[in-house]
């Protein structure tokens, strides 16, 4: 079958266009990543412009901004030797991720062997965002030592969710209680109740979603198995079972089950 010039010339340009389609999706794409290096690099040179360090490295990393900083000195002997980690930080948008709705909150403070080791995180009303996790290091006398952790940037879709709540009270007003997901859980994996025990809860702001997650570490019948189990804490949705240890024995079969 004979394809006439006309014919050829539509299939020639219509090659053309996927070709240039697609170059250009490429282009950007070095582009958006060029320009996302740059960013980083740029932090890094202000970073080293104003202070010393015995360490230095910042970068991207699956969505977060991944930072270790050792052996911090500003460069200007008029700055203060003690400044502190957050404000150290919030020198630097990239690192700490504020906005008007998350706030850089501390979680922990631990004192190890002459350091005092604090733990950070961007939250909103008191509950962390999910990959936000910063590390402060000080010295006896509160001289910063070092910084290391990761930053995650806040979603508009996320910031959005989260507007909804102005207060604690509103938010726990929403929430499905702790013990409702737990009997969920137990009614959809066929467990009674009795024999999960919880060892460890978190509440978590999490971005793709967005949503907020509740997360259970639930051992079920005196160890036998290990559960992790993830709900959206609004609608009461389970979202995740993982199982973390499983010993050899299914759950219908373990002792004392029946």
């Amino acid at each position: 079958m004979s394809i006439s010039k006309s014919g050829t010339t539509a299939i020639l340009e219509k090659r053309f266009m996927k070709f240039f389609h697609i170059s250009v999706m490429l282009l950007i794409l070095t582009m958006s990543q060029g320009g996302l290096a740059n960013d980083f690099k740029t932090i890094q040179q202000q970073l080293s412009e104003a202070y010393r360090f015995d360490f230095l490295d910042v970068r991207e990393q699956y969505q977060l901004t991944r930072f270790n900083l050792r052996g911090i000195q500003p460069r200007a002997l008029s700055d203060q030797a003690d400044f502190s980690g957050v404000d150290f930080l919030r020198q630097f948008p990239s690192l700490s991720q504020e906005t008007p709705l998350f706030q850089l909150s501390e979680l922990s403070t631990t004192h190890h062997q002459d350091r005092i080791h604090q733990q950070y995180a961007t939250t909103h009303l008191s509950i962390p965002v999910r990959g936000s996790d910063i590390r402060i290091h000080r010295d006896s006398s509160g001289r910063l030592g070092s910084i290391n952790g990761q930053s995650v940037a806040i979603s508009p879709r996320l910031a959005g969710f989260a507007s909804q709540w102005g207060s604690e009270a509103e938010l726990d007003q929403s929430r499905v209680s702790a013990p409702q997901l737990l009997s969920y859980a137990a009614a959809e994996l066929d467990i009674p109740s009795r024999f999960m025990t919880v060892t460890r809860s978190q509440t978590e702001w999490v971005n793709e979603a967005p949503n907020l997650r509740q997360t259970f570490d639930v051992t079920v019948g005196g160890n036998n198995m290990r559960v992790l189990l993830e709900f959206d804490a609004i609608t009461g949705d389970l979202l995740k079972v993982d199982n973390r240890i499983h010993l050899h024995q299914p759950v219908d079969k373990m002792v004392g089950y029946q």
